[in-house]
């Protein structure tokens, strides 16, 4: 994670909020894709550009960020050279800016390299949800998107010693009783690993845990904010990205 304005003098005319200059900078990286990545799938991630940014790869374009707080993800499969070098660009610009507050340019949040199989999870499509049931356990439901499942395929959840599975789709819902979890709340925040895998003949073609709390969260205009049936006070300021030099 990086500010190109962090380095560069302040100005007093023309700058961005913070009085740091309104520029464009470049990021290149070179890296080597090995050839034993052919025939498998290839996603890049940009968790966050300011402000407005150009993705290249050996001199294609092939993505655009128009927002400072949208990650972006695009499969690089077709593009890459296996074996041998690759040169990946970033044009950051913050020329027009996003708020009042200070924006930055470049590369702050950080970039992942995934290499998956022909079969996977859809970025960022899986998503997990919970409630509770009469004997004091939770009904765990989890949605899953696949990106070009095939016949024999399944998805497994596993949480907390509790499994199911169901074959894959590209649509797969499953869903599960976990006895008596431990629940999250401000006193204490326990976090449990909800690992759902796309599997095929026993092996494990994709998998991503999502890090969950059991809790249930009810707003009520006499009683205010209500988590795990206990009334909690919200307490919280109105915070920014600090201005340069702060």
């Amino acid at each position: 994670p990086h500010d190109a304005l962090t380095g560069l003098p302040f100005v007093q005319r023309g700058g961005a909020q913070g009085f740091k200059p309104r520029t464009a900078v470049w990021y290149r990286k070179s890296f080597c894709a090995p050839a034993e990545w052919d025939g498998r799938r290839v996603f890049l991630r940009f968790d966050g550009i300011a402000c407005r940014a150009g993705i290249l790869l050996n001199n294609i374009c092939i993505a655009r960020s128009d927002s400072t707080y949208t990650p972006v993800t695009v499969e690089i499969t077709d593009l890459l050279y296996y074996g041998q070098p690759n040169l990946l660009a970033v044009r950051a610009d913050n020329a027009s800016g996003e708020g009042w507050w200070y924006d930055g340019c470049g590369i702050y949040r950080g970039v992942t390299l995934t290499v998956t199989d022909a079969s996977c999870f859809v970025p960022d499509g899986v998503f997990v949800s919970a409630a509770p049931d009469a004997d004091g356990g939770w009904a765990v439901t989890v949605r899953a998107e696949v990106d070009a499942p095939r016949a024999g395929q399944t998805v497994r959840v596993r949480c907390l010693g509790t499994e199911a599975a169901v074959p894959a789709a590209e649509q797969t819902e499953i869903r599960l009783t976990v006895p008596h979890p431990p629940l999250w709340s401000l006193d204490a925040p326990n976090l449990v690993d909800v690992t759902v895998s796309l599997e095929a003949a026993g092996a494990v073609l994709d998998e991503v845990t999502v890090p969950f709390g059991f809790r249930t969260v009810q707003f009520d205009p006499d009683r205010g904010c209500i988590v795990n049936g206990a009334p909690v006070k919200l307490k919280g300021v109105c915070l920014h990205a600090d201005h340069a030099g702060v």
